[in-house]
């Protein structure tokens, strides 16, 4: 068998030592990940906890600026047959 240059036989200890300490490696690299995935979510839920305490409210109310033939159209069930649908009005 020919041997291929730049290449060096290695001690059959060390190659378990060197996949040891790569495993290591990406073990605390998920672990940081891990951590800073759940730093990022906290950080968000307070964010939003701050925001939902504010003197305004996050949603306002959709209906606002409706005339009152509209916001029975759009409180109204899909298929009621009171309701004007207003498609079929154009």
């Amino acid at each position: 068998m020919t041997e291929a240059v730049g290449m060096k036989p290695i001690v059959n200890g060390q190659m378990y030592r060197q996949i040891f300490e790569a495993e290591v490696q990406l073990v605390n690299s998920l672990a940081t990940s891990k951590a800073t995935r759940r730093q990022r979510r906290l950080d968000t839920e307070t964010s939003t906890a701050k925001k939902l305490e504010g003197d305004k409210p996050v949603v306002s109310n959709t209906l606002t600026g409706l005339n009152e033939r509209q916001k029975t159209w759009a409180t109204s069930l899909p298929n009621d047959w009171k309701t004007e649908n207003p498609v079929l009005k154009r």
